[in-house]
């Protein structure tokens, strides 16, 4: 069975798909060099930025198996590879890795940490030029209530936050059963923007969320309030919170995730009006770079590969698209 990898993955992980099938790495490769792989590939494992459009599809005649190390699909034809007999799986990064890191960047703005740390690298003791705002007693509203969701909520508690929630399937029982625990209430996505003191995004990009944070939701938002995004990039529009940071209509944001990765104007690393904001804090992707995190997808990903090339059902190994 010939093995594509076209992304970083665990190194222990390559290294023992290398020993045991004929597996080919090559990382972030340009499109040319991309297809030609994929003419022999039979399995192909990918994270993001590595697109698998229908040029590439088109190019992978003997493709049976996409493994996307991840959750975001929003790279892959996920149709047209279905439509070819191609199985699409999903490997989940950790929950607890994109949680936490979302709590880390409320708190970096609430608290101003990242200012506050310049500042004493710079020489100046600002003890007192502002004011932080606390978690304790706020209302935390969450878009999207999936994994990630339910385990921010878990640890919001812990900071006595009153916590609201919007999601596409509230419906499904372990939701539901969720919400019961941790006191959660669903609203209507107006409302939840209208009511929360913070909004955390951590739902995936498609054509039902690509720019659902637009100008019209930023300003129900309190002036007091705080937007981060770790879902993708292209759920939030950038223009729009630019201008409401910068006029004062909102109180901070922080974003690990942005519509164009790296993040750059004219090819330009830093050169974007969002880190010109004092109020503003960014990641450059890695709520879910931990060890941690990047072990369990990479022995995950072998599951996989060793279940596949056995005719194993894949149910269970991952999520099944």
């Amino acid at each position: 069975m010939r093995i594509l990898i076209l992304s970083s993955i665990w190194p222990e992980t390559t290294e023992r798909l290398q020993r045991e099938f004929d597996c080919l790495v090559s990382i972030n490769p340009a499109d040319g060099e991309k297809h030609r792989l994929l003419a022999d590939a039979e399995v192909v494992i990918v994270r993001s930025p590595v697109r698998l459009d229908r040029a590439a599809l088109e190019s992978a005649r003997n493709l049976k198996l996409i493994i996307r190390a991840g959750a975001g699909l929003d790279a892959i034809d996920v149709p047209l590879a279905k439509s070819r007999g191609v199985v699409v799986i999903a490997v989940p990064l950790s929950a607890d890795s994109v949680a936490e890191h979302s709590i880390g960047l409320l708190l970096s703005v609430c608290r101003r940490i990242p200012q506050l740390n310049h500042a004493l690298r710079q020489g100046r003791w600002e003890k007192h030029s502002g004011l932080g705002i606390q978690l304790s007693g706020k209302t935390l509203g969450l878009v999207g209530f999936g994994r990630i969701g339910i385990r921010t909520a878990e640890l919001a508690k812990a900071f006595r936050m009153n916590l609201l929630a919007h999601d596409r399937s509230p419906e499904k029982s372990h939701k539901r059963a969720a919400a019961e625990r941790l006191a959660v209430r669903f609203l209507p996505l107006d409302d939840l923007f209208a009511g929360s003191d913070f909004i955390l995004i951590q739902t995936p990009l498609d054509e039902t969320t690509r720019g659902l944070v637009d100008g019209h939701r930023l300003a129900l938002m309190k002036a007091t309030a705080v937007l981060v995004n770790v879902g993708r990039g292209g759920v939030v529009d950038e223009r729009s919170l630019y201008d409401a940071l910068r006029g004062g209509r909102l109180a901070g944001a922080a974003m690990d995730v942005f519509q164009s990765e790296p993040l750059s104007v004219s090819g330009q690393l830093g050169n974007h009006p969002l880190l010109s904001l004092d109020n503003f804090v960014a990641t450059p992707h890695v709520a879910a770079q931990t060890i941690d995190a990047q072990r369990c997808v990479g022995e995950d990903v072998a599951k996989i590969v060793h279940a596949f090339s056995s005719g194993q059902s894949l149910v269970g190994l991952g999520i099944v698209i």
